[in-house]
């Protein structure tokens, strides 16, 4: 029996199509799925027909006959336009692709001629009609309630937060209501797909309230075991609207959902750019970068739809990499067609968990990805979501497994750099120098960082050394003037350091290096009170509106250092609702109880007892390139008369920082231990430091300053 069904030809004794020189294989259920289809071109086919025509039963399952579907569209090459096989929501599927009966076959029904077998036939659908109009009577007459209730569930992660006064479990209620689903199950974050997965494979809204924006995030999963195949975030208010329920309850039907091949997989594996794109931040080749991974979009795409799944990944990583801030309205669409088109790509899923970490939900971002078949850039991916839920030594251990299989890896290089740096393996970096040197790094951001771990350790000639070696690839970006700027004023060379700051400036004013360098510049040459005149200027041109917490700890401690207690008050209450520009959270905790102890406690005891609940984390301090960390560690335990340690601690930010360590006493706190034996002795040393470095110093600036003197 041979059919043309728009471009194919159906043989129905061999089960394929044929069509010119091709020929496609069919399996014997699509191939009768197809001769239903054709039997019945002018009416829609129910689910319950197929299983009944195609499977001879109606309990054959609806994943069953979703997936044959899909391979008849496969086979077909039916798009998204469903220009073969089209879907009618709710009730069920019609072929609207020309038909023609080729010469010398019967025509449909394809019974016998036999009478007795049309009688047959006849009283068979007589009795399939009267069967058929049970069941219609029977659907119809159950509740709308208690259909959604077999086929939708609605889970909630109940914060028990408010939304414009309104407690977000109340706002879940609503929406199941006007939903008609009777229930609504409390889940948790953690374990999220093992939780789903215990309630079959029926349609899954699942809501989570994120209340410091105000939005409910929806994610609709099918199947079991479940699988994302819908995003949408919006503002709580929206959910009053009946349009946006309407468009929430259309994506619960069960999608029909097509798999291809999106092409990221091989755009992750082979583009430098894409993975460099982190490295590249600071970098004017940054706009450069992102031109060519366009073209490489453009040119290596099999076709529009690659080219937007392709699209659609990068622009989340780059929302995730906070490299461009785009909206809602951007990134969802696209997420949503990598969902539906390419639902069984991991680079689907992965799309979708950038987007959720981003938006403030890192948790079921991580579950999402978890268990995907590993890449390298999947791995590294799953690095940066253990660092979104601080979980570093985990993070660690996955940038290690890619390093070491993909040092040319650039930005996992980067990232794994600065998990080894904070990490008690920083002095593994050093070993990873002549790697970094011969490397065809898009960018010198990963060697930076051995920059910054050779001056948080003292090794001034190493650093001295590295940044020549590396000069054919410098350019002048804040990295080189942030770090040159740091390693003046660590060895006391303001005159030189004050250069490189304004160079900074330049580039970049709000950089987080800045107030530290002008305040080690002013202690150390005995200028301290001039702090606050230099960060009230700063505020105002700079800042603006916005405070960091930094600055304002340092202009607090130069009061403190002029004996302008009221304004230190003043400063102190501003800290409280400052943003870090740099530090770790431990080390601002730490800040701040010292600030309010100097302040509010002038008894020695009261003071002691209030500064014990932070000792454990006083003595866990991470340490940066800068000696800050180590003067918080050193101002707490001295009011804490743990003078041992603040004298220790001290004697460690000399390392980094000779030059502040001849300029500790003139904070009044630290006066008890700035003059025992220990720290003269440091001060001695370092002294000999800066004067031994003077002179490498200098020829390194006069080396380096021209990248930066362009015309």
């Amino acid at each position: 029996m041979r059919f043309k069904v728009g471009k194919w030809t159906l043989d129905e004794r061999q089960f394929c199509l044929l069509h010119g020189d091709r020929r496609v294989e069919l399996t014997p259920t699509a191939c009768r799925l197809l001769q239903l289809f054709i039997s019945q071109s002018d009416k829609v086919v129910s689910i319950t027909t197929i299983k009944e025509q195609v499977w001879n039963t109606e309990f054959t399952t609806d994943n069953l006959v979703y997936q044959t579907i899909r391979n008849l569209r496969l086979a077909l090459e039916d798009t998204d336009e469903q220009a073969y096989i089209k879907t009618i929501p709710r009730f069920g599927y019609q072929l609207v692709a020309p038909i023609k009966q080729l010469p010398g076959t019967p025509d449909i029904p394809l019974g016998s001629r036999n009478s007795s077998l049309r009688f047959m036939a006849t009283l068979f659908v007589a009795i399939l009609a009267v069967l058929c109009a049970y069941l219609v009577w029977s659907y119809l007459s159950r509740s709308p309630a208690d259909s959604n209730q077999q086929l939708i569930k609605i889970f909630h992660f109940d914060t028990g937060t408010k939304e414009n006064g309104v407690h977000s479990d109340r706002i879940v209620q609503q929406i199941a209501k006007t939903l008609q689903v009777k229930d609504v199950v409390s889940i948790s974050a953690v374990n999220l797909f093992a939780q789903l997965n215990q309630h079959g494979n029926g349609a899954k809204l699942v809501l989570r309230s994120i209340p410091e924006k105000n939005q409910m995030l929806t994610l609709v999963f099918v199947g079991s075991p479940a699988r994302l195949s819908y995003i949408d975030l919006r503002s709580v208010s929206e959910f009053k609207e009946s349009k946006t329920l309407s468009e929430l309850a259309s994506q619960l039907q069960q999608p029909v959902l097509s798999r291809g091949n999106s092409g990221i997989a091989t755009l992750a594996t082979s583009s430098q750019v894409l993975r460099a794109l982190v490295s590249l931040s600071n970098s004017a080749k940054l706009a450069q970068a992102r031109t060519s991974l366009q073209a490489e979009i453009d040119t290596q795409s099999l076709n529009e739809h690659q080219k937007r799944a392709k699209k659609a990944f990068v622009d989340n990583l780059l929302a995730f990499y906070r490299q461009e801030p785009l909206s809602d309205e951007h990134l969802l669409p696209g997420i949503n067609f990598l969902l539906s088109r390419y639902h069984q790509s991991n680079y689907a899923l992965l799309t979708a968990s950038l987007y959720l970490a981003e938006r403030g939900a890192p948790q079921i971002a991580f579950e999402l990805i978890e268990n995907l078949e590993q890449d390298l850039f999947i791995t590294f991916i799953q690095g940066l979501m253990h660092l979104e839920l601080d979980e570093a030594q985990r993070a660690l251990k996955h940038f290690e497994r890619v390093f070491n299989l993909a040092p040319e890896f650039e930005d996992n290089t980067f990232f794994y750099f600065m998990e080894l740096i904070e990490s008690g393996r920083n002095n593994e970096l050093p070993t990873h120098r002549q790697m970094l040197l011969s490397s065809q790094y898009q960018s010198t951001a990963s060697h930076y960082i051995l920059l910054n771990y050779y001056i948080m350790q003292g090794q001034f000639e190493d650093a001295f050394s590295l940044l020549p070696d590396m000069k054919a690839a410098l350019s002048c970006n804040d990295d080189l003037a942030g770090s040159l700027a740091l390693l003046n004023t660590a060895l006391g060379n303001i005159a030189q350091s004050e250069q490189w700051l304004l160079i900074l400036s330049k580039i970049n004013h709000r950089d987080w290096r800045i107030p530290w360098v002008v305040f080690s510049n002013y202690a150390f040459k005995h200028q301290l009170p001039a702090y606050p005149r230099w960060y009230s200027s700063y505020r105002t041109e700079v800042l603006g509106n916005d405070s960091l917490y930094e600055p304002l700890f340092l202009n607090v401690l130069a009061h403190f250092a002029a004996g302008d207690i009221n304004s230190a008050q003043q400063n102190f209450a501003l800290m409280q609702a400052a943003s870090s520009a740099f530090s770790k959270n431990d080390t601002l905790d730490i800040a701040s109880a010292v600030t309010h102890a100097q302040l509010e406690f002038e008894n020695t005891q009261e003071r002691i007892e209030f500064l014990t609940q932070f000792e454990t984390v006083a003595q866990t301090l991470t340490e940066d390139e800068t000696a800050l960390p180590s003067l918080i560690s050193a101002l707490y335990f001295t009011l804490y008369n743990d003078f041992s340690r603040a004298e220790q601690a001290l004697i460690n930010s000399c390392t980094r920082s000779p030059a502040m360590c001849t300029s500790w006493h003139f904070l009044p706190s630290l006066k008890p231990i700035a003059n025992t034996t220990k720290l003269k002795q440091a001060g001695l040393q370092a002294h000999s430091q800066l004067e031994f470095a003077r002179q490498p110093l200098t020829a390194l600036n006069k080396q380096l300053l021209p990248l930066c003197n362009k015309p």
